[in-house]
């Protein structure tokens, strides 16, 4: 599980991660800056957990992109693994909105995956921090 809290004003994200993959923060150029790495144990295994609480900031025109381990654990039909490497060479260049970057991710893990069956979720979230010196055009 991945929990995060963005502040639009100030590009504050306070999140807590549940045993997930490391969530990539990437700067407007699509260059990661940040992983954020779990900050407790996958949610559910253990009874009484206590979780720490992380933070990081985003910069305008940063990335947040958080993925499940079934992106990474994609298999196609010679039962090959999709992996992270894989993953984080989709991130750049740039997409210009986060609909893009998933939709490039997307179609790239399902051109991977193939005729093969599903093996577990695929799960994949992005944000990106507009920049709050945009002007709406007249």
């Amino acid at each position: 599980m991945f929990f995060g809290i963005l502040d639009p004003a100030t590009g504050i994200v306070t999140y807590v991660n549940g045993g997930h993959p490391p969530a990539v923060v990437m700067d407007a150029a699509g260059k990661v800056k940040a992983r954020l790495k779990p900050t407790g144990p996958a949610v559910g295994i253990f009874s009484g957990v206590e979780f720490e609480i992380g933070q990081t900031s985003l910069d305008p025109g940063d990335t947040l992109f958080v993925f499940s381990d079934g992106v990474t654990d994609a298999r196609d039909p010679a039962n090959k693994l999709y992996t992270e490497k894989c993953l984080l060479s989709l991130l750049e260049p740039s997409a210009a909105t986060s609909t893009a970057l998933l939709d490039r991710i997307d179609n790239a893990l399902h051109a991977h995956i193939g005729s093969a069956d599903q093996f577990d979720d695929i799960t994949m979230m992005a944000i990106m921090r507009k920049n709050n010196l945009e002007t709406p055009a007249a």
